[in-house]
């Protein structure tokens, strides 16, 4: 099952957050203090928000995710922003958290959900749920 947290939830909890996000953070974004507070304020606007993997009433997972306007197209995305297990997630929990973020995705306009990933598991899931992980990201860090 897939959660939204609320603010509250949010700031109640953001030190695990934090936490997730510096050891789990893209690689092209920055995990200082101010960049991560710079994200705390963009949850509590609702430019991003912090979702829990639920199973069997345990806490599996925290994902968070940000609407990205590619802007020379006008087209709207939902980017998994970060991604973080605490225990085995199987395939079928995977594929429930996928199917409700494609709803909510879609319900806020968006044209597709994006991640990045270099855990091979998470490529093998998505692919095995219907995702295109054909592309890579290149990066030079400057």
């Amino acid at each position: 099952m897939l959660i939204q947290m609320d603010n509250s939830v949010i700031t109640k909890h953001w030190e695990e957050i934090k936490r997730t996000l510096r050891v789990n953070l893209l690689p092209f974004a920055d995990a200082d203090d101010d960049a991560l507070n710079n994200i705390l304020q963009s949850m509590l606007v609702g430019d991003m928000q912090v979702w829990a993997i639920i199973d069997a009433d345990k806490i599996l997972g925290l994902g968070v995710t940000q609407f990205l306007n590619e802007t020379a197209s006008q087209t709207l995305n939902l980017l998994i922003y970060s991604l973080y297990g605490y225990s085995f997630i199987s395939q079928d929990v995977w594929a429930d958290a996928i199917k409700k973020l494609k709803i909510y995705a879609k319900s806020k306009g968006c044209s597709n959900i994006i991640a990045y990933s270099k855990v091979s598991r998470v490529i093998e899931i998505a692919e095995n749920i219907g995702a295109n992980t054909e592309l890579h990201l290149i990066n030079w860090r400057l």
